[in-house]
């Protein structure tokens, strides 16, 4: 059985502040699935354990990550805020990596916090910053308290 998924996309700003798709959004493999609701894109991608990847275009904030969401793809518009489910909720197993990854290079700052528990020891509600400019990311392991960075 083949569980080798691949996600593409060409990503873009137009002469405001708009991110948007460019020409090319290819999803290769057997039963992948893409949802667009306004400007979230949601791509399901079986055989990873009923994980999703999310795409957030929106500087809709926060955008709470629910616990089989385990990758978020951010190209924010303006300031954005992606909230990781609380290290010991519903649905959260220990030692799953949870991704936040920007995948723009604008000025906008993605803030990553936390339903519950701390992240590396700061605090849920002040989370960890991805600067503006970077294509940074952030991977978090629960021990079922706490989230870490690793």
């Amino acid at each position: 059985m083949t569980t080798g998924y691949t996600l593409t996309g060409v990503f873009g700003q137009d002469e405001g502040a708009n991110i948007g798709f460019g020409s090319i959004l290819n999803f290769a493999g057997a039963g992948v699935t893409a949802t667009a609701v306004g400007s979230l894109i949601t791509v399901t991608i079986p055989g990873g354990g009923g994980s999703s990847y999310v795409l957030v275009t929106t500087s809709a904030t926060p955008y709470v990550m629910a616990a089989a969401t385990t990758t978020v793809l951010a190209a924010p518009v303006g300031a954005q805020t992606v909230q990781l489910p609380a290290a010991n909720g519903a649905g959260v197993t220990a030692g799953s990596p949870y991704t936040v990854k920007r995948v723009n290079t604008t000025v906008n700052v993605v803030t990553v916090t936390s339903a519950g528990g701390t992240i590396d020891g700061v605090a849920a509600a002040t989370g960890i910053a991805l600067a503006g400019g970077t294509f940074d990311s952030i991977t978090v392991q629960s021990d079922g308290t706490n989230w870490w960075i690793v």
